[in-house]
């Protein structure tokens, strides 16, 4: 009965909450404003754990195509938030993607984590080290405020009384009520990166702004595509945006699924065919409901957003670090023949509109 409780809890976090959990936790929306005036890009980017990757080499593309020349606020979660903060350095020319490139193949599982041998979650410790070095070392980020462009993290609340609000999306901008400049980079992005039961909880000290207590994975209830930072931003600064790109990685296959919930310690499988649970489904419903839920939310911006996720070919585990060289290289040359698309155009013909 536990590791089928424990199973049941990973298919909540895996599908974006998706099921029961996610409309009891997630945060009830503002209504989305129109303004006058209309400028600039926002890129949105979601979690992917080890596929952080591909995420990389799409935004690479974006890049060096001058997608991102107007850029105006970036929005990550999880890994997507690992990518947020090297896309500013990289914007802001102190960093480079062939530095990127060469770190991410230079990383292994111990890079990030290790288990001494005993149930999860693992210590992530060589991720706090890793963060530590590369931002205060190689960039000179220490708080979210001295990112350079406008950016949100999201992260969620472990604090049970915080439950009707419980993601928070940390801005180096002031575009919301839990937003502050001076929190420590490091431990926001050990936050948004603590995937459940995999990763343990991180508190986030010297803060006014935020709940006490401890902090997961911002992907795991209502920012598993963080898009509302977007709608934030747009109330912040009185305009809306031109355009929204999302960029995410490809999206799980059953087969992936079960092998990596495997991995984790979850083998009775057979309780979820004996449901008719399909793997498949439950993997990329979530993205899709996020997309759903975009357009009822924000109907204007729905109409003004595009898609960008690789259609590449193998299976990569959640928390396998060991190929990212790999990932990275299939997606870079995937992207360098493909565009964002519309989402309307992604939502009637989904990833088979790249075949």
């Amino acid at each position: 009965m536990k590791k089928f409780l424990i199973f049941i809890g990973v298919l909540v976090i895996l599908t974006g909450g998706t099921i029961g959990m996610y409309y009891l936790l997630r945060q009830v929306p503002e209504p989305e404003e129109a303004m006058d005036q209309s400028k600039g890009t926002a890129i949105v980017i979601t979690g992917a754990a080890a596929r952080i990757p591909q995420e990389a080499a799409l935004l690479e593309q974006l890049y060096y195509s001058g997608e991102l020349r107007d850029l105006v606020f970036i929005s990550g979660v999880s890994s997507g938030a690992l990518n947020a903060v090297i896309l500013n350095a990289i914007l802001e020319r102190t960093y480079t993607w062939k530095r990127y490139r060469n770190l991410l193949y230079s990383l292994k599982n111990q890079s990030i984590f290790y288990s001494e041998r005993k149930p999860m979650p693992v210590n992530t410790d060589p991720l706090r080290k890793l963060l530590t070095a590369v931002l205060h070392d190689t960039l000179g980020y220490f708080k979210l405020k001295d990112l350079p462009y406008p950016t949100s993290l999201s992260t969620v609340s472990l604090n049970i009384k915080s439950w009707p609000d419980q993601t928070f999306r940390l801005s180096n901008r002031k575009i919301n009520t839990e937003s502050d400049p001076e929190l420590d980079l490091v431990e926001v992005l050990m936050a948004s990166t603590a995937f459940p039961l995999a990763f343990p909880p991180v508190r986030i000290s010297k803060n006014s702004t935020l709940p006490r207590g401890r902090f997961i994975d911002g992907a795991t209830t209502a920012d598993y595509i963080p898009y509302r930072a977007v709608l934030e931003f747009e109330k912040f600064s009185r305009h809306n945006v031109n355009r929204m790109i999302i960029v995410s990685r490809k999206l799980d296959t059953e087969e992936g699924l079960r092998a990596e919930l495997f991995n984790m310690g979850i083998n009775r499988l057979d309780m979820a065919d004996k449901l008719g649970i399909a793997f498949e489904d439950l993997a990329q419903r979530a993205f899709f409901k996020g997309l759903e839920s975009l357009i009822k939310e924000a109907p204007v911006l729905s109409q003004k957003t595009l898609v960008y996720l690789p259609a590449i070919t193998g299976e990569y585990p959640l928390f396998d670090f060991n190929n990212l060289k790999e990932q990275y290289l299939a997606s870079r040359e995937w992207a360098r023949t493909h565009k964002p698309i519309p989402l309307d155009v992604f939502l009637k013909e989904g990833i088979s509109i790249y075949d």
